[in-house]
C-alpha cells in the first residue's frame, strides 16, 4: 500500500530535498529512507504526496513524516478561529474565550496581571510568529533555537532512522547556510526578495528576464546581501504576505509605499544568523 505522508523526496537533479509540490514530470525521485524511486501524486482528492513505485518502505509506513527544518515550513499553524482570537488579543488583549485556552495551553499567548487595570493576554514570541508580526532579527533568535533543539533530539536517537533523519536535517541546514538572502528594488515600489547559491549578478540577469515583458524599462537595483541567511526567506514572505505584488505569472514580488522600515528590519540582522 503507497503511503500518503511521504511529502518530501531526494531528487537526483535538484539540489537536496524536494517538496512534491516542486516536483517535475521528468521523475528521478528516491525514498530518502529506502532509496527506492517514489512519483509524485497531485490529484484533486487526495493530499499531494510522493508514492513508492512498490510497497511502502517500513520507515515511511512507521514514521509518516520527515525531520523538518522547525519554523521553514510552516509558522505554528492555527485554525481560522484561532487566528482570529490571536489577532484579537494582539491588537486589544482580549479574544474568543472557545480559542484562548487553547492557545494558552499552546503558549502563544500569557496572562500579563499588570496589563490595563484588571490585566489581560500578551501575545507570545510564538503567537507573534504565527502573526508574522515578530521582527525578523528576533525570528532568526527563535528560529536558531529550535534548530539546536531539534538536533540535538535527533543525535540522541539511536534507532537506524534516527541516524537517517539527522543525516536530512543537516541536509537541509548546510542547504540553505550556502544560500545568501538578496534584497532589490524592481522599480519604483516594487521589491523582490529571494534566496541564491550563486553570485548575484547571475541571478540578477535572470529577473531582468523575467520581468521584462512586465516591466521592460525598469532598472533593478540591490538593496542588500545577507550571507547564510537563506533560512529566513520564507518567514520574510509570510509576514509581508499582504504586500505582494503579481507581475503577471509571477508572484515573487512586493508593493511597498515605503520601504525604510523593512530595510531597518533587514539591516539589523547583524546578529549570528548561523546555526552552528
Amino acid at each position: 500500500m503507497n503511503s500518503v505522508w511521504l511529502e518530501y523526496a531526494l531528487s537526483s537533479r535538484q539540489s537536496g530535498l524536494v517538496h512534491v509540490s516542486e516536483a517535475d514530470t521528468s521523475g528521478g525521485y528516491t525514498c530518502p529512507y529506502c532509496g527506492e524511486g517514489v512519483i509524485a501524486r497531485r490529484g484533486r482528492q487526495n493530499t499531494w504526496h510522493f508514492a513508492h513505485s512498490g510497497d511502502t518502505c517500513h520507515s515511511v509506513r512507521a514514521k509518516r513524516v520527515l525531520p523538518l527544518l522547525p519554523l521553514y515550513y510552516d509558522f505554528y499553524h492555527l485554525t481560522p478561529t484561532e487566528m482570529a482570537a490571536l489577532r484579537r488579543i494582539y491588537n486589544y488583549g482580549y479574544g474568543d474565550k472557545r480559542a484562548t485556552g487553547r492557545l494558552e495551553s499552546g503558549g502563544f499567548i500569557a496572562w500579563n496581571p499588570y496589563r490595563g487595570r484588571m490585566g489581560s493576554y500578551d501575545v507570545t514570541r510564538k503567537g507573534e510568529i504565527s502573526l508574522g508580526t515578530l521582527s525578523l532579527p528576533l525570528f532568526a533568535a527563535v528560529q536558531a533555537d529550535e534548530i539546536r533543539i531539534m538536533r540535538e533530539k535527533l543525535k540522541r536517537e539511536t534507532e537506524q532512522m534516527g541516524s537517517i533523519d539527522l543525516m536530512l536535517y543537516e541536509t537541509q541546514i548546510a542547504r540553505l547556510h550556502e544560500a545568501s538572502l538578496y534584497f532589490l528594488q524592481v522599480t519604483g515600489h516594487v521589491y523582490k526578495i529571494g534566496i541564491t547559491s550563486r553570485p548575484l549578478e547571475t541571478r540578477l540577469s535572470e529577473i531582468a528576464r523575467d520581468i521584462k515583458p512586465y516591466l521592460p524599462d525598469s532598472e533593478i537595483k540591490p538593496l542588500g546581501v545577507w550571507q547564510h541567511a537563506g533560512r529566513l526567506e520564507r518567514y520574510w514572505k509570510y509576514r509581508y504576505r499582504h504586500s505582494q505584488y503579481r507581475l503577471g505569472s509571477l508572484t515573487e514580488y512586493y508593493w511597498f509605499n515605503d520601504v525604510a522600515p523593512v530595510l531597518r528590519e533587514l539591516r539589523r540582522l547583524h546578529l549570528e544568523i548561523e546555526v552552528q
